[in-house]
């Protein structure tokens, strides 16, 4: 793992940070017990006790805080409704579906009033149309509570459809912290770009960049793909005339068309992937190097084993630098 459950401990307090300090509302809680820094935690094993009745599996934690029996039937029967699990308050976890057995995990942990909620991975172990169902009701949950959460999970589509912001890790280190559309449209390093969107980012390894005739151009070593900017693109990178670096863009933004002639730019579809309401185009370049785009099924104008010409706009590619995988600025 990339450290994920691990940060979730240790902002609950569950283990010790080797260095560094944590903060919650301001405050340093490194010294802090568990159940001194106020947080509600929820694993990604439901951990649901198999005799107990929904409605007492999410009374209990409010029990042994000795509320009145009033008061405690009042906060079960709200975040019940919130939940969408009213109607099953009487089954034990057994009777209860995947994703009903993940609300009354939920509804344990929501109904303490605490400063963080800590998710980790709670979807994961349902099954894929339910986890996409959930998505959207988890978002609609946190907005209602207004409560902060710190969520867990490997699911970049998951992530970048709940989170206000994420932050995505690899090897124990946060690479990069924002919005998800300021994550996805400029991704700082070449992990993030390849790790966050589906198809991922097309990369090109072995490029360069040189200035012919007052334009610059991008090439890789092969000659395969050959991109062409204006006049005004030259002095914005004239300085990295003759460098190496890894070019990068989105399925989304390669432009196919019919070809006009002999040159770069050009390869063999190999695969249609219809995933409606889109198609993924994946195309063989003469050095073997497959990319994929992304085009409406509607505007979709090719076949497998047809010959087509592709272009990147420029505002659309991403430079990485060759040997620390980090996005060149361009600005």
């Amino acid at each position: 793992g990339c450290g994920k459950t691990t940060t979730l401990k240790c902002i609950a307090g569950l283990e010790k940070p080797t260095s560094g300090n944590i903060y919650i509302d301001d405050e340093l809680v490194n010294e802090l017990e568990p159940w001194e820094r106020n947080v509600r935690m929820v694993f990604q094993s439901y951990a649901l006790y198999p005799n107990m009745k929904a409605y007492d599996i999410i009374a209990l934690p409010l029990r042994v805080q000795k509320m009145p029996e009033e008061e405690i039937k009042k906060r079960v029967t709200e975040i019940a409704e919130m939940v969408r699990i009213r109607h099953v308050l009487d089954h034990k976890p057994g009777e209860l579906s995947g994703g009903e057995r993940q609300r009354v995990a939920m509804a344990r942990a929501l109904i303490m009033e605490a400063k963080l909620y800590l998710l980790d991975e709670p979807l994961t172990n349902l099954d894929a149309k339910l986890r996409i169902m959930m998505r959207s009701e988890l978002r609609r949950i946190l907005k209602e509570l207004k409560v902060s959460v710190v969520y867990s999970s490997p699911d970049c589509l998951e992530a970048m459809s709940i989170a206000d912001r994420i932050a995505v890790m690899n090897n124990g280190q946060i690479l990069q912290f924002d919005k998800p559309s300021v994550i996805y449209s400029n991704p700082k390093n070449i992990f993030v770009a390849t790790f966050v969107g589906y198809p991922p980012m097309n990369i090109i390894k072995n490029c360069s960049l040189k200035i012919e005739g007052g334009k610059s151009i991008i090439r890789n070593d092969s000659g395969c793909i050959e991109f062409l900017f204006s006049d005004r693109s030259v002095n914005e990178f004239r300085n990295l005339s003759g460098d190496k670096f890894i070019l990068g863009f989105r399925p989304e933004h390669v432009e196919i068309s019919k070809i006009s002639g002999p040159g770069p730019n050009i390869g063999k579809v190999i695969l249609i992937e219809e995933a409606p309401p889109d198609s993924y185009i994946h195309i063989m370049l003469p050095d073997e190097t497959v990319i994929v785009a992304s085009t409406p099924q509607t505007e979709l104008h090719c076949s497998i084993n047809e010959m087509v010409s592709i272009n990147v706009s420029k505002e659309n590619v991403y430079l990485f630098d060759s040997k620390n995988g980090q996005l060149i600025s361009l600005d």
